[in-house]
């Protein structure tokens, strides 16, 4: 019963940051409750291995390089998950930009910097 509330056939997920740690692991979980996957990061290398092995395991996947920082790139990965399987039902953003500092020693201008890379992937602008 439990696994019926989280069938996610026929649902196209996005997740970016998805070449290695939680993302990646998070992309195959998503797979492996029936969604189509697209995963998306800088480095094709390690996303081409992931999409292997999501195949392997039954699921469904396609991956295209990204930097989230270029709001084309965003625009581009939405536009080739839609080509591959669909409209994107579900986005996990685990990609950004970070400016390692102290939370009372970061600027207004780095604050918004991080924040505003996040927005605009989740809005996909």
């Amino acid at each position: 019963m439990i696994d019926s509330m989280f069938d996610l056939s026929g649902r196209t997920a996005l997740v970016t940051g998805a070449s290695s740690g939680i993302g990646a692991h998070f992309a195959q979980v998503l797979a492996s409750y029936g969604a189509n996957v697209i995963v998306a990061a800088r480095r094709m290398e390690p996303l081409s291995q992931l999409v292997q092995t999501i195949q392997a395991s039954g699921g469904s996947a396609a991956a295209v390089a990204v930097d989230v920082t270029d709001s084309s790139n965003v625009k581009d990965m939405f536009d080739f998950a839609e080509e591959q399987f669909g409209v994107v039902d579900i986005v996990s953003n685990n990609a950004g930009v970070a400016d390692a500092k102290l939370a009372t020693g970061i600027s207004v201008e780095s604050w918004d910097l991080v924040l505003t890379q996040r927005t605009t992937l989740y809005l996909g602008l």
